[in-house]
């Protein structure tokens, strides 16, 4: 994973976010962003964007 857009319903939710990253990225944390929104969606409390990159043999 090289960047992560966080969207959260409240920003406050931000330290759960936080937990997951540390338990899953151990060489290091991809460029992140994290904003909050109003869902379109009722109940819709987290949404989350990325990108990652593999590489190639070669």
């Amino acid at each position: 994973m090289v960047q992560v857009d966080a969207l959260f319903a409240d920003i406050w939710e931000i330290p759960a976010m936080e937990a997951v990253f540390r338990e899953r990225f151990v060489a290091g944390y991809p460029a992140r962003k994290s904003i909050q929104t109003a869902f379109a969606h009722e109940g819709l409390r987290f949404q989350l964007d990325a990108v990652a990159h593999r590489r190639t043999a070669g």
